[in-house]
């Protein structure tokens, strides 16, 4: 069984892992969710999966969340709440779907809690902060404990290698 994060679960990606999720419950636990503002798909996302945080980053469309449901989950907002939902501890994959570099902070945070990531953009790991890094053709890798696999087929483990080493 593999437990969950989906960051950008309202976006295309998001969606298609979603269902994917729900024609195997018994492989895929979704635990965690994370979106910009779309607050209404987020919370039928919420009634169906039961994950244990969901996250808004846009914090007036948390609020509105936040007013209207009253179950389980745990509702959090703004990149506080994102970073929460990469490095959750009841999740050991974490899908990144989000849009441009709103994803880099997230999968940095995912890669240092040990998490397996799964890449839906390169824009993640192309982007000013890392300066150098570009996609490295397709594939997927296996480093530093972590696994990545490059959901759009390029080859990201090499550059959240890359990264990580840039950093240091």
């Amino acid at each position: 069984m593999k437990n969950i994060s989906i960051l950008g679960s309202t976006g295309s990606i998001g969606r298609q892992t979603l269902e994917v999720a729900a024609a195997n419950p018994e492989k895929l636990k979704v635990r965690a969710l994370a979106a910009h503002k779309s607050d209404e798909l987020l919370e039928q996302q919420i009634k169906q999966f039961e994950p244990d945080i969901a996250v808004l980053t846009d914090k007036d469309a948390a609020k509105r969340l936040a007013d209207r449901y009253h179950g389980k989950t745990e509702i959090l907002a703004g990149e506080e709440g994102l970073l929460a939902a990469a490095t959750y501890e009841g999740a050991d994959t974490v899908l990144g779907s989000m849009v441009g570099y709103a994803g880099l902070r997230p999968t940095l945070a995912a890669i240092a809690c040990g998490k397996n990531i799964a890449l839906a953009n390169k824009e993640t790991l192309v982007c000013e902060a890392l300066p150098g890094l570009y996609p490295c053709g397709e594939g997927a890798g296996y480093a530093g404990g972590i696994t990545s696999a490059a959901v759009d087929g390029l080859r990201c483990a090499e550059c959240v290698i890359k990264a990580l080493q840039n950093e240091a």
